[in-house]
């Protein structure tokens, strides 16, 4: 191999020593649809034609296309998924899908308003909608089974001003209204709250990292809602390639912890996993809130995924 490029005869042995066999001509193939970069044609001197350089990695990336070719023919899975995992391939393999994503993320303030509406007059919410068996096990069983009107309220307001980017602790002048919050969302969950002896000014861990997290999910939304292409240029190679391997740690997970497979959470964990549309909703939030640093750092994200393809292995 030379340095700062691959030839025809480099990429040709890598190829034979996979096993494989890839024509120039389907290279060529992949370049027209976006999936491989461009190479670059060298001229030889004159009377001696010319020869082709590969850019770095080439070799390795025609036998990726091809291993993805094999789970499902089509580009744009494969462009997809070759993006997903930090490649530049051509806008029309993701652009789409991430588009969409953020469109659909867009409404969800006023999807949120809607069922409010539709609810306001009857004895049902919108958390009736969901089958309490699948909770049954979880924190989320008991603040499920029957909220009560004034809990119901509190959370759909607190719903809303996260999903409008208007939620942050120190946003609410009023304490009280904070305190409710905090309150009727601990309910919904199942958490404790304070008895009424406890001091309002000393919070627990967990109403800590709520509010921490709803902030961080209020701001995330209020980039998507008014910065768009703020967005779009947080979705990093990076970025991208880490997200990728927390999809691979929820795939490990349910390889190496049987019971984690048939929970709730782990069959949505999977779903997300496996799943285009879930893949372009998570990329975006994702990229988010790594830039607001609300989520695990690169080297923990690495040691987990490590670890846990050691366990799966044995």
């Amino acid at each position: 191999m030379t340095a700062g490029y691959e030839t025809e005869s480099d990429i040709q042995g890598a190829f034979r020593d996979a096993g494989v066999s890839i024509s120039p001509d389907q290279l060529r193939r992949w370049r027209d649809q976006g999936l491989m970069p461009r190479v670059k044609q060298v001229g030889m001197g004159r009377a001696a034609g010319s020869v082709i350089h590969y850019p770095l990695g080439t070799a390795q990336l025609a036998l990726e296309i091809g291993r993805l070719l094999a789970i499902k023919k089509k580009a744009r899975f494969v462009g997809w998924q070759l993006w997903l995992h930090g490649h530049e391939v051509s806008e029309e393999h993701w652009k789409p899908d991430i588009s969409s994503a953020l469109a659909e993320l867009k409404r969800i303030p006023a999807f949120l308003r809607l069922m409010e509406i539709r609810n306001a007059n009857k004895n049902e919410t919108i958390f009736d909608q969901i089958e309490p068996v699948q909770f049954r096990k979880t924190p989320f069983a008991k603040g499920l089974a029957k909220p009560s009107a004034n809990m119901t309220a509190l959370a759909f307001a607190l719903l809303a001003d996260v999903a409008k980017g208007n939620y942050a602790p120190h946003q609410i002048a009023d304490l009280s209204e904070q305190i409710q919050n905090v309150r009727a969302i601990s309910k919904l969950i199942g958490q404790p709250t304070k008895t009424k002896g406890a001091k309002e000014s000393s919070k627990s861990d967990f109403e800590i990292d709520l509010e921490t997290q709803l902030e961080a999910i209020s701001l995330a939304m209020e980039k998507i809602q008014k910065q768009p292409d703020f967005v779009l240029a947080q979705l990093t190679p990076e970025v991208r390639i880490e997200l990728a391997t927390v999809f691979q740690i929820a795939r490990q997970l349910n390889l190496a912890v049987p019971a984690f497979e048939k929970s709730p959470i782990g069959r949505f964990a999977k779903a997300i996993a496996d799943d285009g549309i879930g893949q372009a909703h998570s990329v975006i939030i994702w990229s988010l809130f790594r830039k607001m640093g609300t989520i695990l750092d690169p080297d923990q994200i690495a040691a987990m995924a490590q670890n846990l393809a050691l366990k799966s292995e044995n």
